[in-house]
């Protein structure tokens, strides 16, 4: 899988039988839909990582990758902070985001 943002332009052809479009922000909607046959999602690949292996989902354009976001994690200074967010925070700061 390609990780790097920038992406030469260029235009692919792919026949559908079925054709799925999710307008909105969950995953677990787009991930449902695929491995019902509904048809192609933009996703990551860790959550298709167990069908990939067995076969049951492909992963399609492999050497494409959409443009990086950037993430800001944003809370106020005097607040205490619950567990999971300092984890959060944590993590975002291990992984350089």
């Amino acid at each position: 899988m390609r990780t790097t943002s920038s992406c030469e332009p260029r235009t692919v052809k792919l026949r559908l039988r079925g054709v799925y479009w999710n307008r909105g922000n969950s995953s677990e909607v787009v991930r449902a839909a695929v491995l019902a046959g509904q048809g192609l999602g933009l996703s990551t690949t860790f959550l298709f990582e167990e069908e990939m292996a067995r076969g049951e989902a492909q992963l399609l354009l492999a050497d494409w990758a959409v443009q990086e976001l950037l993430l800001h994690l944003v809370s106020p200074l005097q607040r205490r902070h619950s567990a999971k967010v300092r984890a959060l925070g944590d993590l975002v700061a291990a992984a350089g985001l």
